[in-house]
C-alpha cells in the first residue's frame, strides 16, 4: 500500500473508504495531541539563574538589558558567503542558539526548534558615520523568547574592505564566556569556509 493509502486507513474511522469532515476533525485533533505531548516531553525546565533571567525580562519584555553582544570590525578583504555559511555551521553547533521558551504546567521551560538558529543578515544600507548608531538600535531591539530567535548575527558592508560583524544573544542562551567561544568558533568556521573544509 502506498503512503496516501496508508493514511487514508488511518483517517477512515468507519472503514467505508471516505474520509467525511468528522472523521478528518478527529483525525487532525489526535496529531495536534501528539504533537502537543513530544513538545512537553521534549521541554525542560531552566537552570536557576535562566528561571531568574526569564521572570526579570518577563516583567518588562521590551526591555534589552538582558542582551550580549558585541560589534566586530573587520578591515580587509571578507567573502560575505564563507561568512554566512560559517554562520549556518555555528547554528548547528551551538545548540543554544536555537532556544526557544514557553510557559508549561510547571513554569518555564526550554526547548530546541529544529532549523531555529538565526541565519546571518547582510547589510549595505548604511556608511562608516552611521555604523554606532545603526548597531545601538539593533542592541535595543528586545528578543521574544517565546517565538525566538534568541540570537542575531548581522553582517554590516560600510566599504569594500570594511566590515562590522555584529552578534546578539540574549542572556538566558549565553553568559559572556559563551559568547567569546562562539566569536571564537565563528571565526574557525569562517576560516575552514575559506578553505573549503
Amino acid at each position: 500500500a502506498s503512503s496516501q493509502e496508508e493514511l487514508v486507513a488511518k483517517m477512515d474511522a468507519d472503514g467505508d473508504g471516505t474520509i467525511d469532515k468528522s472523521e478528518f476533525t478527529t483525525w487532525a485533533g489526535e496529531q495536534a495531541a501528539q504533537v502537543q505531548e513530544l513538545e512537553q516531553r521534549l521541554a525542560t525546565a531552566l537552570t536557576e539563574a535562566q528561571a531568574g533571567i526569564w521572570y526579570a525580562q518577563a516583567r518588562d519584555p521590551g526591555s534589552p538589558v538582558f542582551m550580549t553582544g558585541q560589534a566586530l570590525h573587520i578591515h580587509g578583504p571578507l567573502d560575505a558567503g564563507a561568512m554566512t555559511r560559517a554562520v549556518d555551521r555555528l547554528g548547528q553547533e551551538a545548540e543554544s542558539l536555537s532556544l526557544r521558551f514557553r510557559v508549561g504546567d510547571h513554569g518555564p521551560q526550554q526547548r530546541l526548534e529544529p532549523r531555529g538558529a538565526p541565519r546571518l543578515v547582510l547589510r549595505a544600507d548604511v556608511g562608516p558615520d552611521e555604523i554606532q548608531a545603526a548597531l545601538l538600535a539593533e542592541a535595543r531591539v528586545p528578543v521574544d523568547l517565546l517565538q525566538g530567535p534568541v540570537a542575531g548575527f548581522t553582517l554590516w558592508r560600510l566599504g569594500p574592505r570594511h566590515h562590522v560583524l555584529s552578534e546578539r544573544i540574549h542572556h538566558i542562551a549565553a553568559d559572556g564566556q559563551a559568547m567569546v567561544q562562539i566569536t571564537q568558533r565563528l571565526a574557525a568556521l569562517y576560516d575552514a569556509e575559506l578553505i573549503g573544509t
